[in-house]
């Protein structure tokens, strides 16, 4: 068994040579690496030291974002990207107003379960076996935005009442690999100190072997195209799904996405080269972040010769998938027929008071974080689940396999699934004309991206009860509503035993919210990723 205590807290730090207020998981940003082996228990216990201001959080196991935790359904938030998918243990996912309340600020609550998955895409690992060889693991390499100011005044920013595209479409200041990256202080519109000449992060490569980097996009918007100068990179896994190895000069991960890649060490030992990830898809004012990759015989302190990288295409007129007929999974699963087919119109629009919202179907999504949907649904209230801002569809026990197509009309969203994975029938402009690649072995992933003007449908086994989202990922699209729900199995979750604990949790958040708890009530949908 693994025993895991985390404390949240904020603290002022300067990570990428811009000092500000921020959230940590023991003190550190990015967190701290949790380790698993594959079959271990783990339990991981949250301590909310959250200050300035106290605050309810949650942590969610994203599917199983992004910098360690992924705190859902608070005002403030971190990630843990890996690959758990809470079979059984719905009440474990960690989602505040749809498996659970929130963690009352000084209070602590235990998650417990089965590291089941072979291997996760970091800042956590479950060790396990592999398809493809290599002589060194490298860990987690996180790929970041960054911004200035407090998640708050961002997310306000992105529901307030104004045509002004640049305020409701926020832009990023930073982009980081590790939570590193240089920073222009001439630039910084806030008056805190700067230091232009912040470090980099460093990775140590061997001539003649092959490295591992676990990487995962744990952006609130952008999309990152990482690329290590003179090298390629060969994928092995997309999400946590083994594929049929490809090699690539770059590889694109939307918000969320997480990708296993090979690199041989074929530089020159004396030299350093400059790992980069660039931006596309994203208001910023970044367009890109390095780090440093060191061979054996380069001085730590070597920086790579400035040269001219090859150019990318123009992702951003489409902001779509151009890989998916690469990704192969290893295990075969072919397309079957659906039981039952979902559809949703994405718009962007406003509500009577002129804020910004995402409608799905005409209805928006909003949280109440002292009512869980999970907890209602296992009381089979359904009048209260029934309610049109849950945006909640019921998958009947007898049902198996859902289809969901998915119509967008404005910017680009990464879908994320809770509770398992879908295969990807189809991603493209356009509505769907009804065809479908590759069905006998379709690509399967929890997060795929949906293109501005286009459509994305996916297929996913309705086999593990409870309530799961299907949401954006992009941070104040899901907080101003883009969050889908569904009821697996309703019969199973009412006769699932809940851990009293996990009422209790709910009885603190009512009493914090009746002695007049600070930030109780959210002023979004009340989902932050």
């Amino acid at each position: 068994m693994c025993l895991i205590p985390v404390s949240y807290e904020s603290m002022s730090g300067r990570f990428v040579g811009h000092e500000q207020e921020l959230l940590t998981v023991n003190g550190q940003f990015p967190g701290p690496l949790l380790e698993a082996n594959w079959g271990d228990i783990v339990e991981v216990t949250i301590h909310n030291n959250i200050t300035h201001p106290e605050e309810g959080t949650a942590m969610h196991w994203h599917g199983s974002k992004g910098i360690l935790a992924e705190f859902l359904f608070a005002p403030r938030l971190t990630y843990v990207l890996i690959s758990i998918h809470q079979e059984g243990t719905n009440y474990m996912d960690g989602v505040s107003g749809i498996t659970q309340c929130p963690i009352v600020p000084g209070g602590s609550f235990t998650y417990r379960w089965k590291a089941i998955r072979r291997r996760a895409l970091g800042p956590m690992v479950i060790y396990g076996p592999s398809h493809v060889d290599y002589d060194y693991d490298l860990g987690p390499v996180t790929l970041s935005d960054y911004y200035h100011y407090p998640y708050e005044t961002i997310a306000l920013k992105a529901v307030a009442p104004t045509e002004d595209i640049s305020v409701y479409i926020p832009r990023s200041n930073n982009h980081l690999i590790n939570g590193r990256n240089n920073f222009n202080c001439s630039l910084s519109t806030v008056n805190n100190t700067c230091n232009s000449n912040a470090p980099l992060s460093q990775f140590n490569f061997k001539s003649g072997k092959v490295h591992k980097l676990r990487l995962i996009n744990t952006s609130v918007e952008a999309m990152h195209i990482f690329s290590i100068d003179g090298h390629n990179l060969t994928v092995t896994t997309m999400d946590f799904v083994p594929v049929e190895p490809y090699e690539v000069e770059y590889i694109i991960l939307g918000v969320g996405m997480r990708a296993d890649v090979l690199v041989k060490g074929i530089g020159n030992p004396k030299e350093a080269y400059y790992a980069r990830t660039r931006i596309q898809c994203a208001a910023t004012n970044a367009t890109q972040a390095l780090a440093i990759v060191h061979y054996e015989e380069s001085p730590t302190t070597a920086v790579p010769p400035t040269k001219t990288v090859s150019a990318l295409p123009n992702f951003s007129s489409f902001c779509g998938d151009p890989d998916l007929p690469k990704k192969k999974p290893i295990y075969k699963k072919p397309l079957v027929e659906p039981d039952l087919v979902l559809k949703y119109n994405v718009c962007f629009g406003k509500n009577s008071t002129g804020n910004h919202m995402w409608l799905m179907n005409g209805d928006t999504f909003l949280a109440d974080w002292g009512r869980p949907l999970y907890l209602e649904a296992a009381e089979n209230n359904t009048e209260y689940l029934s309610k049109p801002q849950h945006i909640l569809a019921t998958i009947p026990d007898d049902v198996r396999h859902v289809r969901v197509i998915i119509n967008n009309h404005f910017s680009i969203h990464p879908m994320h699934i809770h509770g398992g994975d879908f295969q990807i029938l189809s991603e493209g402009n356009d509505t769907w004309d009804g065809s479908i690649s590759y069905s006998e072995n379709p690509a399967r992933a929890d997060t795929e991206l949906l293109r501005r003007d286009g459509h994305l449908v996916i297929q996913f086994e309705a086999k593990n009860p409870g309530v799961w989202s299907f949401h954006c990922h992009t941070a104040w699209h899901a907080s101003i509503g883009l969050i889908i729900n569904f009821l697996v199995k309703p019969n199973e979750v009412q006769k699932q035993k809940i851990p009293k604990e996990v009422g209790q949790v709910c009885s603190d958040w009512h009493d914090y919210i009746r002695l007049g708890g600070a930030n109780a009530a959210p002023f979004d949908s009340g989902l932050r990723l």
